[in-house]
């Protein structure tokens, strides 16, 4: 009788301690990045990305074009999602081009592409040579209240690199109702924003160093880059493999321009895009006071062209 007992005792417990593994978030084992064994809620490592295809409640989403993807093939069973998605989208330098999205056009896209919040999003991108689409997207979910949602660190070329199953085509979306009610705006700085608090801030220009010496490369009315901004590029973050640098060397490159983990930093370039991953970075290391300026140069130098060097 006892044996049966401590039989049936076991048996239960067994199943306790299967029932935690296993019904755990897909994202409870991926809190560290590769490159730099910091803890992170924004990049997961290819490895862990890969370990999560065709997992219950994942949903892949790739922000690299339709083209791109013809060639060089996406996570077997990814939806194609835009940057542009969630933004307006405007003429470059009217005002407006590229801010998020009210809550309530949000909420249609994100309902269309069945992106919910108790989805794990693992999100794709084209990290060197690439616009850090991937690193907009989460910006935008994240503003909008989306907390289990992640970039894979070193973007399609790690992924490539880990062996992970792929397809040549989007797989078709299923839509399910998301409703946002509000948007934050903490991680956001509107172009009134930092025109009135300007001296407040180190605004660092993310963008190549042609565009800061003043090519005009994209449609801007004029080059050049904001008064007093410092050049940090977004190309810089990365190792040739597409990871990111490691926490150290990031946070150096910061502290080598005079900005300290205390400053309130804005980062901005062209549109928005590349500066919204920089931001990010700057949440994971640890930066409190860090804001992207979404509709960024191609708005500020039609909106205040006396603040342009």
């Amino acid at each position: 009788m006892k044996k049966s007992i401590c039989r049936k005792a076991s048996v239960l417990a067994l199943a306790a301690v299967m029932t935690v593994v296993f019904s755990a978030p897909a994202f409870a084992a991926a809190k560290k990045t590769s490159g730099s064994g910091a803890k992170s809620n924004i990049f997961i490592s290819a490895k862990q990305a890969k370990s999560m295809v065709g997992k219950k409640n994942v949903l892949f989403v790739d922000t690299r074009p339709e083209s791109a993807v013809k060639k060089q093939g996406t996570v077997k069973g990814s939806i194609g999602v835009a940057w542009q998605n969630f933004s307006t989208m405007k003429n470059a330098g009217e005002a407006g081009h590229c801010a998020m999205l009210p809550a309530k056009q949000m909420s249609k896209v994100l309902t269309k592409f069945g992106m919910t919040k108790k989805k794990n999003i693992v999100i794709i991108g084209q990290t060197v040579g690439g616009w850090g689409d991937d690193g907009r997207v989460l910006w935008e979910l994240r503003a909008c209240g989306f907390t289990k949602a992640r970039i894979v660190n070193g973007g399609w070329q790690a992924l490539k690199a880990a062996k992970v199953k792929t397809a040549k085509t989007f797989a078709k979306a299923k839509a399910a109702k998301v409703t946002v009610t509000s948007i934050s705006q903490k991680h956001n700085v509107t172009t009134k924003q930092l025109h009135d608090k300007y001296s407040e801030y180190k605004v660092v220009d993310v963008r190549s160093k042609e565009e800061w010496d003043g090519v005009t490369k994209y449609g801007e009315t004029k080059g050049g880059h904001l008064k007093d901004a410092v050049f940090i590029p977004y190309d810089g973050l990365f190792r040739k493999n597409g990871t990111l640098k490691s926490d150290a060397d990031i946070v150096k490159m910061f502290s080598s321009k005079g900005i300290k983990k205390g400053d309130c930093i804005v980062t901005y370039c062209t549109g928005g895009i590349r500066s919204a991953y920089m931001e990010l970075v700057l949440e994971k290391l640890g930066y409190k006071c860090a804001a992207n300026y979404a509709e960024s140069f191609w708005r500020w130098n039609v909106a205040y062209p006396d603040m342009v060097e």
